[in-house]
Formats: structure tokens, sequence, C-alpha cells
């Protein structure tokens, strides 16, 4: 029982860490050189925006797909899905910060929660899961996750057994063991801002197709689809090319084979390939929501949904009261979390 109690807290602050900055499975939150006018952003467009559907004698002359128009520059309509989305992608990576809510689904634990987070000038988070349920069982815990001055704590909210004098655990991100912890620890102190790092990521995203418009929350959006090389986005971000992807929902290094494969309900090896379903904002070109969900025949079902509900607003992350805080072993993480 105490076992399954630290998988499960494992489970529920590190999915957190996925859903709040994105390093593992979402690239929604990173930074921005020069903010776009999303803060002001209304769900609808405004009288003076162009109709959606000119009028006939206004519509422009047909050009073959990819052909330039009378600037110089390709028809904004004719652009292809990928060329697109990698846009809006690097776009949204360039964003100063984010904060929304997320929904997941791991094995048989499912959860939602919000979060805030800052990639720029330092790298800062808040996130709490609110909706905790496991096998079924509604369970009161509210895992809580604050990264700030390159300080991870995490209070399980009585998922471990701890003093509740000290129900924080603390961590510098510069003693998270292995090579998945130097990646975080790389990213944290800057990589997450650099355009090489950046395009590797979005270079990740493959098979690109446009759905269709549709409405996220009021505003007017556009879906793709595609396949998430999981892989390769770890490479870009400096993780390891095979094995445990970290943060990863899905560790567990108790119940592995000798193939690397986990066999217990619930933890599972990340897979290389995400299913993923983005919609892009149509007058800012940030993404609003995003979907990474594993494939059919995954052994472990993995659904992780984050919706943007603000851009480039201040973030304030407060750590904890120092008296309420412990020191968190790295090789105990290490030993947890399989890196």
């Amino acid at each position: 029982m105490g076992q399954a109690r630290l998988q499960l807290a494992v489970l529920s602050t590190v999915t957190v860490l996925a859903a709040g900055i994105g390093v593992g499975t979402a690239w929604a939150t990173p930074l921005a050189p020069n903010p776009p006018d999303s803060d002001q952003h209304a769900p609808s467009h405004t009288d003076q925006d162009p109709p959606e559907t000119p009028a006939e004698e206004n519509l422009p002359a047909v050009t073959p797909p990819g052909s330039p128009t009378a600037t110089g520059s390709p028809s904004p309509t004719m652009v292809d899905p990928t060329t697109a989305l990698h846009k809006a992608l690097t776009k949204t990576a360039q964003t100063s910060s984010s904060a929304g809510h997320f929904d997941f689904v791991c094995g048989g634990s499912t959860g939602s929660g919000r979060y805030s987070a800052q990639s720029k000038p330092s790298v800062k988070m808040d996130a709490r899961i609110s909706d905790l349920n496991v096998n079924g069982e509604a369970k009161p815990n509210k895992p809580h996750l604050i990264l700030d001055n390159n300080v991870i704590y995490a209070n399980t909210d009585g998922l471990v057994k701890t003093d509740p004098k000290t129900p924080w655990f603390k961590i510098g991100v510069d003693q998270l063991p292995g090579p998945n912890g130097r990646m975080i620890a790389s990213l944290v102190h800057g990589k997450i801002n650099d355009p090489a790092t950046i395009k590797g990521v979005v270079d990740a995203y493959q098979d690109v197709k446009k759905v269709g418009e549709e409405s996220v929350n009021g505003i007017k959006t556009t879906h793709y689809t595609g396949t998430y090389d999981a892989a390769k986005a770890r490479a870009a971000l400096g993780g390891t090319t095979g094995g445990m992807t970290s943060p990863s929902p899905m560790t567990s290094p108790h119940h592995r084979s000798p193939g690397g494969e986990t066999t217990s309900p619930g933890a599972g090896r990340t897979p290389s390939n995400l299913l993923f379903d983005i919609w892009v904002d149509n007058k800012d070109s940030l993404v609003r929501k995003s979907q990474y969900r594993s494939e059919p025949d995954a052994k472990t079902k993995l659904d992780i949904t984050s919706t943007v509900t603000n851009y480039n607003q201040p973030v304030t992350v407060s750590a904890p009261p120092p008296n309420q805080t412990k020191q968190l072993d790295p090789h105990l993480l290490e030993k947890w979390s399989g890196s």
C-alpha cells in the first residue's frame, strides 16, 4: 500500500509538471520576445475585422498552392497545414507566459487542475490538481507543485505520509538525477528559450492535417491533427532518445520487464509517438487548446488536454515558507522516477 501511494504521488505531481510547463508532451506554454496583442484578445472579432466570407466580387484571383501573391508572400489560404501549425507553435513558444487548465488520463488515474507558467525572464510555475480519481475512486487529495528560483516544491496533500508541519518536499533543479534531470535543469536555466530547441520540438509535429474551423471558449480556431514524435522532441530538449521520458506521468521503475516495458496498470513506458489535436486561434495564431493521447493499441492509456486562457500576463509564484519544507533526497527521487 505504501509503495502504491508513493507511485500515485509521483504520478500526480509529475503530471502537473508535464501539463504546466509542457516539457514532456506539450509545447504550449513557453516564452516571447515581443508579446502579441493577445493580452486583450476578445473571444469574438470586432466589427472592423474583415468579413469571414468576402463578397464574390472581392475574392482574390486563384493562385496555385504555394504561389506568391502580388506582395511576394504566399497566400495565407494556400499555406499547407504543416507550415501553418509549425508557425503557430513557434509563435506560441515565444510567449512569455501562459495560464489555463488541464485534464489528464493515465492508466486508471484521471484528474484535472489549473496552472500558470512563465518562461521569461526566468522559468517559474504554479500548478495544482483539483480533481483526482484513481481506479474509479474519487480522491480528496489536491497535489500542488511550484517551481520558483530554480527550486521545485511538491506538496502531495496526503498521498505520501509526511509530517503535517512540513508538507512540502523541495529539490533544486540542479539536483535532479539522471540525464532527464539534467534536461529539466538545462531547460529551466534557459534552453527552453533557445530558438534551436524550439525548432527541434516544433519539427516533432508530423503528418499534420487540417480538420476545420472550430470554436474554443468562444474563440474561432483552426483544428489540426497529426503525430507527435516524442523521441525527436526529447532529443531536441536534451533528454535521452530512448527509454523513459521525463517528465512523464507514466514513469515507474518498479514493474519493468527486462526489455524495459513496464507492466503495472497505470504506469508504462512512454510511447515513441503520440497523437495530437491542436486548436490555433485564427486571429493571433496562438495555440488555444492541445490534446496529446496514446495510440489506440498502447498498453497504457495516456490523454492530456490543456486549454490556455491567457498569454503574456504577469505570473506570481510564491514558494512555501522554509519551515514548511523538507529536502527531497535525490537518490530517492531517482528510485521513484527511474532516471
